[in-house]
């Protein structure tokens, strides 16, 4: 009897659970413009753009991701390259590309001053050798479209905005990423409360690693960096000091204009989750992750659990809340025009999302800290500075 009331519990959660992120999806979908669609009208001079983009460790995928950045002809640009302390070719691929390009300023640095993240340090410099009126910030990675910088420039002067964040496209990689790609699609939009961010009066703020594009006064007028030197959160922190500093922030969704492999294996995933998910996530507590990830792992699996009631109506609620649970997916996928396949291997998924939290908060709490682009941070030094409110 008390297993019976338990899976009841769990499944009525659930079905709320899956209910809310439907609606989730639907307001994304509705209220976050996509970037190819949007009308744009070009201005009567084209602002200057310094394009910062820091590379570390990246010769695999720099080389591309650069040649096709550099075939953009938007008319004012400048791009700063930053090799972050690199240990491969990082460095001399960006010297190449300056040596062949005049608006390619290469910048290399050797060394992390005590107090900053290496990423957050490399913008700082980058902004600093800025001479535009719109910073974007940007990976190194990313790949962009020829004319997208034309696009998101004339489209953000034409509305008065401050701050335009893109999400990219993520590009399909393998069976398990794509999959995870998936989850992390449908979680952000529920967790970032996408179709708010627009809104002035909403708390709701966003930032993107790969098109994070800033109006210098903004900028200057947020403290930026410097005010989130060891924030873990880094582009979502910048997003909401700036709307925290009264910033117009708008998000467009970028496929086909934007592109990005996220991870290329699962352990460059586990990796890479292991920061953001100890520190902006689990606030730095495994006790708070492991709760967490149990919560989330019933709550992704209740349709299932549904099947296992033990009376009549189990397979009822199960019919309903089965296709319930894949439809956000489907709609998130459909609008970023990415496969469907994966929607359906959601219980997969969610379990290897659910050790992967487990896993950050077991590493962070073991270290008594994170590791991040070579260098390690310790708990009690990343709590004193951390900015990000989830």
């Amino acid at each position: 009897m008390f297993l019976k009331i338990a899976w009841a519990l769990v499944v009525s959660a659930g079905f709320c659970y899956w209910f809310l992120q439907l609606i989730a999806a639907i307001r994304t979908l509705k209220r976050v413009p996509v970037l190819e669609e949007v009308p744009v009208h070009e201005p009567p001079e084209w602002p200057k753009v310094s394009v910062i983009m820091t590379a570390r460790n990246e010769e695999k995928a720099l080389e591309k991701a650069l040649t096709a950045r550099l075939r953009d002809e938007y008319p004012n640009v400048e791009y700063i390259i930053i090799d972050d302390r690199s240990t491969d070719r990082t460095g001399s691929i960006v010297d190449e590309f300056a040596a062949k390009d005049r608006r390619v300023m290469p910048l290399h640095l050797r060394e992390l001053p005590e107090g900053w993240l290496g990423k957050l340090y490399a913008l700082e410099r980058g902004a600093a050798e800025a001479s535009g009126d719109w910073l974007l910030f940007s990976d190194a990675d990313v790949h962009v479209e020829q004319g997208t910088l034309r696009k998101a420039v004339a489209y953000a002067e034409g509305r008065k905005i401050d701050h335009l964040a893109i999400f990219p496209e993520i590009y399909p990689v393998n069976f398990v990423i794509d999959i995870l790609s998936t989850i992390f699609l449908r979680m952000i939009s529920l967790g970032g409360r996408l179709w708010e961010v627009e809104d002035p009066k909403s708390r709701a703020a966003i930032g993107s690693g790969s098109f994070n594009m800033v109006r210098r006064s903004a900028f200057e007028r947020s403290g930026a960096f410097d005010a989130i030197r060891l924030d873990q959160g880094d582009d979502v922190a910048l997003g909401q000091i700036l709307k925290m500093t009264g910033s117009r922030q708008v998000l467009l969704n970028g496929r086909n204009q934007i592109g990005v492999v996220f991870y290329n294996s699962l352990r460059e995933a586990a990796v890479a989750t292991e920061r953001p998910t100890f520190t902006a996530l689990g606030n730095f507590s495994f006790v708070r992750l492991f709760v967490a990830g149990w919560i989330l792992l019933l709550l992704e699996l209740s349709p299932y659990l549904a099947l296992l009631m033990g009376f009549p109506c189990g397979m009822v609620i199960a019919l309903v809340m089965i296709p319930l649970s894949l439809a956000p997916s489907v709609l998130l996928n459909c609008w970023f025009r990415r496969q469907l396949w994966s929607v359906f291997f959601t219980p997969i998924g969610s379990i290897i999302t659910v050790y992967l939290i487990w896993r950050a908060g077991f590493l962070g709490a073991r270290r008594g800290g994170v590791y991040w682009r070579g260098t390690f941070y310790p708990t009690a030094t990343l709590r004193k500075r951390q900015r990000l409110k989830l």
